[in-house]
């Protein structure tokens, strides 16, 4: 019963209760000898997803593998805890520079690079640490922890498997993150707070609107309008991107059922966040909206980053070819940016690429961006799938796509993102109000000759990456 009060079961380090024994310990000869105290938080970087794909077990013998690695990394005079799931500490007791505790984090961070062996599985995993130092950060173990966790959470954002030390600007940003966090929350509850605004995919053949993409805003009562790649980071790492992505994806349903009521035929694109993928039930989900609003699944296409896909191959290709199987389109969103290899590709059943706005960016200076747009177009025709470029913001670029075979397109030049009482009149001025811009030139069908798109309200708060 003693054992199992200090120490932790599983890894045999010490747990929380004896981890700020030993802390207030150190502090304490720190205060009598001199020297610094250097506190390392240390979170396992998507550990969840290994407990989700491979079961509990596996998970299990992953952490008593990293807990070995951890005691091996450093000196026998350390301590090294585990405070509870994939969360560790260690304390570095003596040191003489601020230094020192980067050099111990990065020899960490290399260790816990390399492959783990787990039962016929190669596993791989990475680590966000945060450090906090006596007596520079703070007097007592809490205020260490504390800072020491708010460290890791800024490594965390700066890409992960990488480590920040404390500064009094994290503790600040912490507090903005916690309102945000519970902003986001209360928004959901309130649901008055989100809305979605659409940006129309165009064909430039015949000049016609294909589709629309689903773009999230939040508008804060206090705040005002908050964007996407503010809140949407902060919803990947709390979990809310699940509840956040359900709204997203039923409001779009939801929307595209009116329009159709309205005897407007539209593809609705949702995009995918990568904890919605991997938390399995994606598919139930759009199932139930489906469902729910009486859609006909090829009204829905959903827009899975390629970094996603490649996080996890097996995984994305199980629940893509259930996606498929309802009939719902998929598309690999940024393609380009995530390093997929041809072998992962074919195995995907995917429908469309949509080059990243990257490469149409530099398609007016760029003689590379060209060779890679032909290259990704080439590619999209020899696998047989559909192909659109977003980003499309000046004719040039228009023309360089058309004539590379790419005539399907999003960006500025055609329109903003509208609000969805704004697309019908959108939709149905097609060809004319391209036309009349500039965009386009040709016949304008019967049927086309109507509105002006200059009444249109678009919603111009620029197109940040959307959810």
């Amino acid at each position: 019963m003693t054992y199992l009060a200090r120490y932790d079961p599983l890894t045999g380090l010490i747990n929380r209760f004896l981890f700020g024994d030993r802390l207030q310990s150190a502090i304490n000869r720190a205060k009598r000898e001199g020297g610094i105290v250097a506190l390392m938080f240390l979170d396992l970087d998507e550990f969840k997803s290994v407990n989700d794909h491979y079961g509990h077990g596996v998970g299990d013998e992953l952490l008593k593998q990293v807990a070995e690695r951890l005691k091996d990394s450093v000196r026998a005079s350390d301590t090294v805890a585990r405070l509870g799931g994939d969360e560790f500490t260690v304390i570095l007791e003596g040191a003489q520079r601020v230094e020192d505790a980067g050099q111990v984090a990065t020899k960490i961070i290399r260790t816990l690079q390399e492959p783990f062996e787990v039962g016929p599985r190669q596993l791989r995993i990475t680590t966000s640490i945060g450090i906090s130092l006596y007596p520079m950060d703070g007097e007592s173990a809490e205020d260490l922890l504390r800072d020491a966790d708010i460290a890791m959470y800024s490594a965390k954002t700066a890409g992960r498997n990488t480590y920040q030390y404390f500064t009094p600007e994290l503790r600040e940003q912490t507090s903005q993150r916690v309102a945000l966090i519970d902003g986001l929350r209360e928004a959901l509850e309130a649901g008055d707070e989100l809305d979605l605004v659409y940006q129309p995919k165009f064909d430039a053949v015949t000049g016609t609107v294909t589709g629309t993409e689903a773009l999230i805003r939040w508008q804060h009562p206090q705040l005002g309008l908050i964007r996407p790649q503010r809140f949407i980071p902060v919803a990947e790492e709390t979990d809310l991107i699940i509840p956040l992505g359900e709204w997203v994806l039923d409001r779009a349903c939801a929307q595209v059922r009116a329009w159709r009521d309205e005897g407007l035929d539209l593809t609705m694109s949702v995009n995918v966040s990568n904890r919605q993928l991997r938390r399995g039930d994606l598919v139930d989900a759009v199932e139930r909206s489906l469902s729910e609003h009486d859609l006909p699944p090829h009204c829905l296409e959903l827009e899975i980053t390629e970094a996603t896909l490649m996080g996890d191959v097996d995984l994305a290709r199980r629940a893509i070819g259930r996606l498929r199987d309802l009939g719902v389109g998929v598309s690999i969103d940024d393609f380009g940016t995530g390093y997929s290899s041809l072998s992962h590709l074919k195995r995907l059943p995917i429908n469309t690429l949509k080059i990243d706005r990257a490469f149409v960016r530099d398609l007016d200076s760029s003689d590379d961006a060209v060779a890679l747009s032909s290259a990704i177009i080439g590619l999209a025709r020899s696998l047989g799938l559909d192909v659109i470029a977003e980003g499309v913001e000046t004719r040039a670029q228009l023309d360089t796509l058309a004539d590379l075979g790419c005539t399907k397109m999003q960006g500025f030049l055609v329109s903003h993102p509208l609000r969805a009482a704004d697309v019908p009149a959108f939709v149905t001025t097609g060809l004319q109000g391209l036309i009349d811009g500039g965009i386009v030139s040709g016949p304008v069908p019967a049927g086309h000759e109507v509105a002006n798109p200059a009444s249109l309200s678009p919603v111009a708060d620029g197109t940040p990456p959307p959810l």
